[in-house]
Order: structure tokens, then C-alpha cells, then sequence
């Protein structure tokens, strides 16, 4: 994973955009006041990632098991 940092931007970015090798992910996007040399505009800033895709593949799956362990939790509470 490789983190942009903060980004500012005049276009809203998409929360996740792909190529054939990697995925973009946008978060945490607020809007805010941009400098510009014609003056003050409107844009965004947020947080940005990249990933390789099978970066991004093992990302989803520590997630999905991640929310399986929390559910089975919740499931083993419940009784």
C-alpha cells in the first residue's frame, strides 16, 4: 500500500477507481477552499491510497475475516 497523504483537488475524487493493475481509494473526503492564481475556488481534501491489486485482494479478505470473527462474537454473546 502506498499512501498519498492528504490530497486537495477542485474535482470530487471517487471513493475507489481502478486500472488494470492497481485501485485508488479515496476517504475521509471533505469539502474545502482551494488557492488559486484567480483567486479562492471550491474543492476537496482527503485521504489517499494505492494498491496493487493483489494488495487490495488480501486487504478484502483480512477484512472479511475480520467481520466473520467479530460476528461469530456477537453470535456466541447472544447465547
Amino acid at each position: 500500500m502506498t499512501s498519498y497523504g492528504i490530497v486537495k483537488s477542485i474535482n470530487r475524487p471517487k471513493t475507489i477507481e481502478t486500472t488494470d493493475t492497481n485501485v485508488f481509494l479515496a476517504s475521509n473526503i471533505t469539502p474545502c477552499t482551494l488557492e488559486s492564481p484567480d483567486g479562492r475556488i471550491n474543492g476537496y481534501q482527503y485521504d489517499y491510497y494505492g494498491y496493487t491489486k493483489d494488495e487490495y485482494i488480501e486487504y478484502l479478505h483480512n477484512s472479511l475475516i475480520e467481520v466473520q470473527l467479530a460476528l461469530l462474537e456477537v453470535m456466541d454473546n447472544a447465547n
